[in-house]
């Protein structure tokens, strides 16, 4: 295959650690478009390319489609014909594999250890100790725990450009001590993202005893963070290691040449785009992303990116008033006891792949649907400043769209439930759109732009995404039941209408897809609906979506009666008035 030559068909790959989707993009009309895709369990057996899950999607997008890339032997059909059979390149984004474990090393908690956290959970790494200036007080002492720790990655942060080369002299001499310790195959890879003037000593001191990588200063001065290049990095460092620890997965690379690259850094570099495109309305680019293993929320602003990834499971402890089962037995649409919260937890942390088999259950997971996204979103923000998501009130910036992915968001029973586990877990504030992405392709799409970069701009303006429809939030502090919000509706080939919107509540304006509709907010003076502060109305234009205009009065934070009863019939009710 000529990687080189001009593109005409690619197949995207996304293994996640439960389904491995396809996803092929070909010509249409002069544009890239999403022509198929298929859907298999991902296999990590000895079967064909990283076991028979990615085989078996390829099967399954195959034969629900007019698209042939296989051949009748199970081989692949490259490059591209004239015929319309096969395909040019295969990309292929990856969050299936083990997290690595990483020490960071640096100065201070809330300085350069603060910021080396953020980037070490942007990525699929896991930290197994965090140390600061104090643990040099006593060196022989860290430099055993460390070797005993057998960490696969290190990451040495610290020091604007110029500064604080003391402590840094001593950790890398803590490091040099390490690899003298460990033997070849236990050695770890080596990250230098600290005072650029240390560079040429990290690299004669570290370079002859371990894989070492230098990068630029991921806080070169008090005022800026760049963790980009330190991901970028890292995301190659992943990659190579999960090619000798997954089975198959260096033979699918080999095999087909693909461009691979982790689910989260792909992601990251997507919003990156997608906010540089936004630079003009001065919008935020929101995602989010609930596997079946992880948690994965990204969020761009101005060409600037953040990102964070967690288990997607808590520690579930025994007590029934830990704040996890609490959190989620509020947030449960239906009559259930706190033991049986408890249950589908915990069967949950052991089988992640575990699926509803009733009402009751689903109940639970889409509750639990909303814990995850709050906890990500509280994490994001903690390491970015910029991310303005507060417990005591939601996601006050302006990101406009919310892009949602997985299978619980993806494939709920209805629309409306999938648009009110999005908001209900992130609590947008103003006026944003819920897009979903069904097919999982945003991270293949940050994947590919960098290669081929009209390929994510042809797919973006298709189908291949389905828009929910727009949240206009109205926040006042007035008691239930006031007048909050006058809405006037002009759609195409509809009467012109008038809404009256109360205080604590929500509700559905129906405008079709493919429709557009002009609407005219006239909020109250205690109203604020992110026109400007309270009081401050004006026009919206709005494409229609599967659930046109949702008016979300129920307030910031979201509050929930506290008898059970009274609780499951408000879940409900919202449920209903969105078509649940």
């Amino acid at each position: 295959m000529d990687n080189q030559g001009a593109l005409y068909a690619l197949l995207g790959l996304d293994i996640g650690c439960i389904n491995t989707r396809t996803s092929y993009f070909g010509i249409q009309g002069g544009k890239f478009h999403l022509q198929a895709s298929g859907t298999a369990s991902t296999s990590q057996g000895h079967e064909f390319l990283l076991g028979s899950g990615v085989g078996a999607a390829m099967q399954d997008l195959q034969r629900g489609s007019d698209v042939h890339i296989l051949k009748p032997n199970g081989e692949l059909i490259w490059p591209y014909y004239d015929t319309g059979l096969g395909l040019d390149r295969i990309a292929v984004t990856i969050s299936s594999g083990p997290r690595l474990r990483t020490v960071l090393l640096g100065l201070t908690m809330d300085g350069s250890l603060k910021i080396g956290r953020a980037l070490v959970e942007s990525l699929p790494l896991k930290i197994i100790g965090t140390y600061g200036v104090t643990a040099l007080l006593d060196q022989p002492e860290i430099i055993d725990e460390l070797a005993e720790r057998h960490p696969e990655l290190i990451i040495l942060v610290g020091g604007e450009n110029g500064g604080a080369e003391e402590p840094l002299e001593s950790w890398i001499d803590v490091i040099k001590q390490v690899c003298h310790l460990l033997t070849d195959e236990a050695k770890p890879n080596l990250l230098y993202a600290g005072n650029a003037l240390l560079e040429s000593s990290v690299k004669r001191y570290l370079e002859p005893l371990s894989n070492l990588v230098v990068v630029p200063n991921i806080q070169p001065d008090r005022e800026e963070m760049d963790l980009v290049p330190s991901q970028a990095a890292l995301d190659k460092i992943i990659i190579d290691r999960w090619q000798v620890k997954i089975p198959g997965f260096k033979d699918l690379i080999s095999r087909t040449k693909a461009l691979t690259g982790t689910e989260s850094f792909s992601l990251n570099r997507m919003v990156r785009y997608l906010s540089s495109a936004n630079e003009k309305t001065k919008k935020g680019v929101f995602t989010c992303g609930l596997g079946g293993c992880s948690t994965t929320l990204a969020a761009g602003l101005d060409g600037k990116s953040a990102g964070v990834i967690q288990p997607a499971w808590d520690v579930i402890t025994e007590s029934l008033e830990d704040g996890l089962v609490e959190y989620v037995h509020q947030w449960t649409a239906a009559e259930v006891s706190k033991e049986e919260v408890h249950q589908y937890l915990t069967n949950l942390s052991l089988i992640p792949s575990f699926v509803p088999e009733d009402a009751v259950e689903l109940a639970i997971s889409q509750a639990y649907a909303r814990y995850r996204l709050r906890m990500a979103s509280l994490r994001l923000s903690e390491n970015y400043s910029w991310i303005p998501y507060r417990a005591e009130k939601g996601l006050i910036g302006h990101f406009e769209p919310i892009i949602a992915s997985g299978a619980i968001l993806t494939q709920s029973q209805s629309a409306g439930h999938s648009m009110l586990m999005v908001v209900d877990g992130l609590q947008p504030w103003g006026v944003t759109t819920i897009v979903l992405d069904r097919h999982h392709i945003l991270p293949l799409l940050g994947l590919v732009g960098a290669h081929e970069p009209v390929l994510p701009t042809h797919v973006l303006g298709s189908d291949a995404f389905e828009s929910l429809g727009t949240v206009v939030t109205a926040v006042a502090r007035v008691p239930e039941e006031v007048p909050v919000l006058n809405v006037e509706v002009k759609a195409e080939n509809a009467k012109d209408y008038e809404v009256e919107i109360l205080q604590g509540t929500l509700k559905r304006l129906v405008i079709p897809s493919g429709v557009t509709a002009e609407l005219t907010l006239k909020p109250s003076g205690e109203t604020d609906i992110g026109f400007g502060g309270p009081g401050v109305g004006g026009r919206l234009k709005v494409p229609g979506g599967s659930m046109g205009v949702v008016i979300d009065a129920r307030g910031r934070p979201l509050l929930l009666p506290e008898a059970d009863e009274k609780r499951v019939e408000v879940l409900k009710r919202w449920q209903l008035i969105l078509g649940g």
